[in-house]
């Protein structure tokens, strides 16, 4: 039973690959009617016709290496090693844009955070509660009101310089 499917599906298969082909077995039709309107197409052109061409389609080598409208000649297809580098370079080029956008998003995340910090500690500074420091001795002291305004003014600063 499993042998039948498999012949079955290529079968299938194998049909539907010539029914893809066919069209481009077809041949195309070119004429100018009597009002000299240029008209392409799959059928034969009507009787009345004089001078119907039939057009061949071109293969896909010639379509690369017929010259352009400005007469310079296409580059021929690349090979499977140039398309392989080609490739390479491509996915190189993206792993290393992606570092970057990802240094970026982390500097940006990481200066949002210390911007938040410093807006923060500068409102703690002028809420009016009382501020603590440790001294050299590690004892709890109290700051007075000109050490207050300097720590404001640097926390203002601090502020400024990480929220631009």
């Amino acid at each position: 039973m499993p042998r039948f499917r498999m012949t079955a599906g290529l079968v299938t298969t194998l049909a539907c690959g010539c029914l893809l082909a066919l069209p481009a077995l077809g041949e195309l039709y070119k004429w100018t009617d009597a009002q000299g309107k240029v008209h392409y197409s799959d059928q034969p052109p009507p009787p009345e016709v004089k001078q119907p061409v039939a057009v061949k389609p071109r293969s896909r080598a010639a379509a690369t290496a017929a010259p352009d409208a400005a007469g310079t000649p296409k580059a021929a297809p690349k090979s499977v090693v140039e398309q392989d580098a080609e490739f390479n370079r491509r996915r190189v080029e993206a792993a290393e844009r992606e570092a970057v956008e990802k240094k970026a998003a982390k500097e940006a995340a990481e200066k949002k955070k210390n911007c938040e910090q410093a807006k923060a500690q500068l409102a703690r500074v002028q809420s009016g509660a009382r501020i603590t420091r440790y001294n050299e001795k590690g004892e709890t002291v109290y700051l007075n009101d000109a050490e207050i305004e300097q720590e404001a003014a640097r926390a203002r600063q601090v502020a400024d310089s990480w929220c631009k």
